[in-house]
């Protein structure tokens, strides 16, 4: 079996070496050579090859064709940017702050799809609905629980503005014939959801639940002096 020699930087001639199982042993040059095992930080030693990165305060910039250096941070990371696809401009970084994390955050948007009985549409939540030109709401709930108003004279009191909904009305102290008129509505006028007239004797307290959605907003119109509370959200 031939020998197979190569000639060093000086032109010696030097037998190129294999391992036991047959494989061209490579080792580090310098010039022009190929260059590894170790270096850098140091102490690591031998198997396998290492692939290397660049540090540079300002990142340099690559025209097409050219080969380039990975380019690693002060820590030894490597730096990524990342595009969209088939797009030539990178992905912005964006920075949120709230109450449980802060700093730069990789964003990643979803949504989701919801049947509107002809086709599915994305789900917003609350007024974003109508701004964004259609699509599913989502009625947003307060977390803390239902919310109530009283109401004790004849008057219209405008309970809420928007979506949400109603429960029931706890009636605390009843008149005698007293009318309690329930609309969808910011004002006394619109979408009525009901009439209540309390009989002329009135078992008291006594509740009316509905457990049912409003749209546009909750407004009640009274007579008399019937002491009522509101149970919403």
């Amino acid at each position: 079996m031939a020998i197979i020699e190569g000639l060093t930087s000086t032109g010696v001639e030097v037998p190129v070496k294999v391992g036991a199982d047959g494989t061209l042993q490579v080792s580090g040059g310098t010039s022009g050579g190929t260059a590894g095992d170790v270096a850098s930080g140091a102490t690591d030693s031998g198997n396998p090859v290492k692939v290397g990165g660049v540090y540079n305060t300002t990142l340099p910039t690559f025209t097409n064709g050219q080969r380039a250096n990975f380019q690693v941070g002060t820590a030894g990371s490597l730096n990524v940017t990342v595009y969209g696809a088939n797009s030539a401009s990178a992905v912005s970084v964006g920075s949120w702050t709230d109450a449980n994390t802060s700093g730069n955050l990789f964003r990643v948007g979803a949504y989701c799809s919801v049947w509107n009985g002809t086709t599915t549409d994305r789900q917003y939540s609350g007024a974003a609905s109508a701004a964004a030109g259609g699509g599913i709401g989502a009625i947003a709930v307060e977390e803390s629980g239902r919310l109530f108003t009283n109401i004790s004279t004849a008057t219209t009191t405008t309970v809420k503005s928007g979506k949400g909904n109603l429960h029931c009305i706890n009636i605390n102290t009843g008149v005698a014939s007293a009318t309690i008129t329930i609309y969808d509505s910011t004002t006394a006028t619109g979408t009525k959801i009901g009439t209540l007239t309390l009989p002329s004797t009135v078992g008291q307290p006594f509740n009316l639940f509905y457990d049912l959605a409003f749209t546009n907003g909750l407004t009640i119109v009274t007579s008399g002096a019937t002491d009522l509370t509101v149970v919403y959200r």
